[in-house]
């Protein structure tokens, strides 16, 4: 008598492979717009926070002060426009801030860790 054995031939495992590493790059795909997705609201939200405290020492002083560019690191967040005027920031953001010859502000926001270029400006005018 015969006897059938039991597992899997080649051909077998070499499709479960396939199909395992088909569904690895499908998450990693994920996670990879996942995190961008991240650091882009990471550097919106610094930028908001500029923007505000800027308005702010435009509406003391009547003018926009230039800064930067100054970029988060450990331990090193924390950044001022003018006395009294302080802004922190997230790690690896960079922050610019530039006056144009109108008197307004330009305010430039990159993030550091991006796998693709970040940068989002907003325009301060009064």
């Amino acid at each position: 008598m015969h006897q059938k054995e039991q597992g899997f031939t080649l051909l077998e495992l070499l499709f479960i492979v396939m199909i395992i590493g088909i569904l690895a790059s499908i998450a990693l795909s994920s996670y990879h717009g996942i995190e961008q997705s991240s650091l882009e609201n990471t550097v919106r939200h610094d930028l908001h926070n500029t923007a505000v405290t800027c308005e702010s020492y435009y509406g003391d002083k009547q003018a926009y002060v230039g800064f930067g560019p100054f970029t988060a690191s450990k331990g090193l967040s924390l950044f001022y426009i003018a006395p009294s005027y302080s802004i922190r920031l997230s790690e690896g953001v960079t922050m610019k801030g530039i006056v144009l010859p109108d008197h307004s502000l330009n305010l430039v926001a990159t993030h550091a860790g991006a796998s693709q270029a970040i940068k989002i400006i907003r325009h301060l005018t009064q």
